[in-house]
């Protein structure tokens, strides 16, 4: 059984199994677990975060650390493993690279490439390592800002993985909209189409919540509702209680949109406009996304699904942390150039693997 370790380097906060069930959790960091947990049964699995102080085994066998030593360079180059998964960090990529000439090294990007990756494809093939997008949406726009005008090799676009802690069969509340995503998606353009849209349908509610990396915005006005920082339970709860979620922002885009794919499971609809980032690959069922989110389409649209006839929307079996667990080790194993790292055929082995159970 070969060894993997997830690095990261940039959480705001130490996370582990338990983080799923117990506090605030961002979309790249409930991945990291639910990936982890899902590789368990297959290889050693290891998660470093840089903020992290203690050492902690869960249930599944998967070890939360912090880094060995003071710097990133002593744990690349203290701890021998089979493959590296990086967090979003082309530099740490690059000093693995440096210090340790045989794992596998993949580039896990959950942001949009900036400026300051101009280099990064470069740098993919002078390191041998490749790069995971969340979405078609989020390879393509990764190329674009590398000016590539054809697929690269060294790209593999795998979802990220989607598990919710509710049944989800509760009675909804026809006036309950619920953002729940951080306050820099959109937030502020949100509000003003909630306010515009309240005018005609005074009975709403805006119930707004966040993963807890920044502060609550400071809204006092009518009908809006600060829920502050949930744990994923009872976010999923308000999901399943909302008539949707209410996402008309265009100031935002997506890469992989991992609320829209919560609340799909869930039953619940989104509502936000079409063409903006990754939501049309994530959101299962149609009539969900909008060409056009002015007060008069978000009215009619609300009025609609507020009468019963909301689109029937469903969970992807795509997203399944199994599903994307073996898709992660189809990469692994099977390396387009032609390196296989393997004990035995892979398929012997992805049998191997099951679904890690609600934390």
């Amino acid at each position: 059984m070969f060894r993997i370790s997830i690095v990261d380097g940039f959480c705001p906060r130490a996370y582990d199994h338990r983080s799923l069930t117990t506090d605030p959790m961002g979309g790249t960091e409930s991945a990291v677990v639910l990936l982890a947990e899902a590789l368990a049964g297959l290889a050693r699995v290891e998660v470093i975060q840089h903020c992290r102080s203690d050492t902690i085994m869960s249930p599944r066998h998967v070890r939360y650390r912090g880094r060995i030593g003071d710097t990133w360079r002593s744990e690349a180059s203290g701890v021998r493993r089979d493959v590296t998964i990086i967090i979003n960090s082309p530099k740490l990529m690059g000093l693995w690279r440096r210090q340790d000439v045989r794992c596998q090294i993949i580039l896990w990007r959950h942001n949009f490439l900036s400026n300051r990756h101009r280099t990064l494809f470069d740098e993919l093939d002078e390191f041998d390592a490749r790069m995971v997008c969340v979405s078609r949406y989020h390879q393509f726009d990764s190329q674009c800002a590398q000016r590539q005008c054809r697929s690269s090799k060294r790209t593999v676009v795998i979802p990220n993985p989607v598990q919710v802690h509710h049944r989800g069969r509760v009675s909804r509340n026809r006036n309950h909209l619920l953002f729940c995503s951080s306050p820099h998606k959109g937030l502020e353009q949100v509000v003003e189409r909630f306010d515009e849209v309240r005018r005609e349908i005074p009975e709403l509610q805006l119930r707004i919540c966040n993963p807890g990396y920044l502060s609550d915005p400071e809204l006092k006005k009518s009908g809006i509702v600060v829920l502050g920082s949930l744990s994923r339970p009872q976010l999923h709860a308000e999901m399943a209680r909302a008539l949707c979620v209410f996402y008309p922002q265009t100031r935002f885009r997506e890469t992989f949109g991992l609320v829209g794919a919560e609340a799909n499971a869930l039953g619940t609809p989104v509502l936000a406009p079409a063409g903006i980032g990754a939501l049309s690959e994530v959101l299962g069922g149609s009539g969900q996304l909008l060409y056009s989110i002015n007060a008069t389409v978000l009215v009619q649209q609300l009025e609609k699904w507020r009468s019963g006839q909301s689109p029937s929307v469903f969970k992807r079996a795509e997203f399944e942390p199994l599903a994307v667990a073996k898709h992660w080790m189809a990469m692994i194993y099977r390396r387009d150039t032609g390196k296989i790292v393997r004990s035995r055929p892979i398929e012997e082995r992805l049998n191997t693997l099951t679904e890690p159970g609600q934390a």
